[in-house]
């Protein structure tokens, strides 16, 4: 959810800087990256299992012991590897409720809507 609400104010931003509105393309490539983050993640998911050696169809009963425990000591050191890389991410995003602010005005201005117009209409 929230990297949907910061596509928002990154659209914003980019029809400051370009000049056009994007919002389709930007939601989009949204979409692409979680249908892509969905699929490298079964790809991984399926070499982690490989890697530790369970083999399909394999009865849970027969497993070695020391298999699941080989699994979560490189399941969980990559899974928070990623999890902190994503976060750190968000490090980079530079638009807060300020500069969002400034940013509506701007393009309010932009259009030849004052700030009193835009109120009027956000009343009614």
């Amino acid at each position: 959810m929230l990297t949907h609400a910061l596509v928002g104010d990154v659209v914003e931003e980019s029809q400051l800087s370009t000049g056009r509105r994007s919002q389709g393309l930007f939601h989009a490539a949204n979409t692409f990256m979680q249908k892509s983050t969905s699929g490298l993640g079964v790809f991984t998911a399926g070499l982690l299992v490989a890697f530790v050696g369970l083999a399909p169809g394999i009865d849970p009963r027969s497993i070695d012991p020391a298999i699941p425990l080989q699994l979560a000591l490189v399941y969980v050191p990559l899974l928070l590897g990623l999890y902190i890389g994503g976060a750190m991410l968000l490090f980079f995003y530079r638009i807060d409720r300020t500069k969002h602010e400034a940013n509506l005005e701007q393009l309010r201005i932009r259009s030849g809507e004052s700030e009193y117009s835009a109120e009027i209409s956000a009343k009614t």
